[in-house]
């Protein structure tokens, strides 16, 4: 009967260790991981798919970029094109971390949309990093960073992968002249350098370096928008804030680099030549103060440029513009969101 016993506890033991490997196998959620294996089931839905397309080698490494296609052509001159530059501080995050609902609504209208990987900032190898998960309870996964890149650096690979699309556009059937671009936090703050700035402010692929871009609209979302007012990030949580973050990102401290840091203010890039432009901040933001979008806001208006922006703050919005306040819940909000980039991008388009 002891024999029996054994033989019993043995293999439920036995079983309880195999469930408890297979379930340590598991992706932690909102790992690259996990990140990746939802892209993968959510793209296969899709016919017209291109995953991994290398638009850039440095020093051996290559970046990629996905990119998926409306399963019909609809407009003349190709399809218009979202691009998703993701966020993470600039020192995490990946390009698989398109929500289903994105991909499922603009492809739908005909809209492309493509998702850039970039290198991730680790200028000096900081030992100790804030990371912003403990203010938004957002996971990201900060793996592959490489040593010695800055965030100017990965500002210029999302460059390079936009010149790479437009370059590229006949094959892709994308139309190279109805451009958005979208993304949040760092991401947002790509947005706005990107959509802002001279297509030729950063570049470093030769191959692709006389290509120029011009955007329709973006969507910034929680970004911020300037490195030379600290009154935008003058906040103990506000991520610009702590130091350790800025020298990995940067090299040195911002006050030793201040030429670096205004070249990647998007707001000092405020012109007539702009496109439309939404912005989406939460006002309890304490990872990007709000400050930043309300500076952006007031110089706008003194440029005369209110006409390029929606500016659209969220009450008690956190970083992820999560809210209580009615009218401001989540499904509005990303109803605003599509209505902006869809009308813009198809504002004009001839279909066949």
């Amino acid at each position: 009967m002891k024999k029996i016993y054994f033989i019993i506890l043995s293999i439920v033991f036995a079983f309880s260790a195999s469930a408890k490997g297979a379930h340590s196998q598991e992706p932690r959620e909102g790992s690259v991981q996990w990140w990746k294996n939802r892209s993968d089931a959510e793209y296969a839905k899709y016919k017209n798919v291109k995953r991994d397309v290398v638009y850039k080698t440095v020093n051996g490494q290559d970046l990629y970029l996905d990119i998926a296609l409306p399963d019909e052509e609809i407009f003349k001159d190709g399809a218009p094109l979202i691009i998703y530059y993701h966020g993470g501080g600039w020192t995490g995050g990946t390009r698989y971390s398109v929500h289903p609902n994105i991909l499922k609504h603009y492809l739908s209208k005909g809209i492309a949309f493509a998702a850039v990987d970039y290198r991730l900032a680790d200028a000096q190898n900081v030992d100790t990093i804030e990371d912003i998960t403990e203010n938004n309870n957002r996971l990201v996964e900060l793996a592959d960073i490489q040593k010695g890149v800055t965030i100017e650096d990965a500002i210029t690979d999302c460059f390079d992968a936009t010149r790479f699309l437009v370059k590229n556009a006949k094959e892709f059937k994308i139309n190279p002249n109805a451009l958005g671009a979208t993304g949040h936090s760092a991401g947002g703050h790509i947005v706005l350098l990107i959509t802002m700035a001279p297509s030729d402010t950063f570049i470093e692929d030769k191959s692709n370096a006389s290509t120029k871009f011009k955007f329709r609209c973006g969507l910034d979302t929680s970004g911020p928008t300037s490195f030379i007012h600290k009154e935008t990030f003058d906040k103990k949580t506000a991520y610009c804030a702590n130091k350790n973050n800025m020298i990995k990102c940067f090299g040195a401290p911002l006050d030793e680099v201040q030429d670096l840091a205004r070249k990647l203010s998007p707001i000092i890039y405020l012109s007539k030549d702009i496109p439309q432009i939404l912005v989406m901040q939460g006002e309890a933001d304490s990872v990007v103060p709000q400050e930043g979008a309300r500076l952006l806001q007031k110089m706008a208006k003194e440029k005369g440029l209110e006409g390029k922006f929606i500016f659209v703050f969220v009450p008690e919005g956190d970083h992820n513009l999560s809210s209580d306040v009615e009218g401001f819940r989540h499904h509005n909000l990303e109803k605003m969101r599509f209505d902006f980039m869809t009308e813009n991008l198809l504002k004009g388009l001839e279909r066949k």
